[in-house]
C-alpha cells in the first residue's frame, strides 16, 4: 500500500497560526491517554500482587492471607478486664476451635479464627 500523503494548503502569504485538529484526531489522543493511565494502574496493581505473593511463596491461598491480615491490623483490641461489669444477655455463643491438622498445613491452609485479646 502506498502512503497517503496530505494535501498541501495553499500559500496565501499569511501565517498560519490557528491549526485546528479534527474531532476524531482529538478523541483518539484522548483514548490514547486513558489507555496508558490504565496500563500505569494495572503494573502498579500486578506489582502489588507480585509483592504479596512473594511475602509467603508457594501459597496458594496468599490473597485470602493477605484479606486477613490486613483485618487484623485495623481490629480495634478491647479486652475484658477483671472487675468489668457481667452483661446479661439472652444468647451467649461458645466456640471451640480444634489446631490445623498436619494435612492441613502441608496443604498450607489458612487458620482464621481471631480473637482480640491481650494474650494473642
Amino acid at each position: 500500500a502506498a502512503p497517503v500523503s496530505k494535501p498541501e494548503p495553499k500559500k496565501t502569504g499569511l501565517p498560519q497560526t490557528n491549526k485546528r485538529r479534527s474531532t476524531a484526531v482529538q478523541e483518539v489522543e484522548k483514548l490514547q491517554a486513558n489507555r496508558e493511565k490504565r496500563r500505569a494502574q494495572q503494573a502498579q496493581v500486578y506489582e502489588t500482587q507480585e509483592r504479596m505473593k512473594n511475602k509467603d511463596n508457594g501459597n496458594p491461598n496468599w490473597e485470602f492471607m493477605n484479606m486477613i491480615e490486613e483485618f487484623k491490623e485495623e481490629l480495634d483490641i478491647n479486652p475484658l478486664q477483671d472487675g468489668d461489669p457481667i452483661a446479661n444477655h439472652q444468647i451467649t455463643v461458645c466456640i471451640r476451635k480444634r489446631p490445623l491438622s498436619n494435612k492441613e498445613l502441608k496443604a498450607k491452609e489458612i487458620d482464621v479464627i481471631t480473637i482480640p485479646s491481650r494474650d494473642t
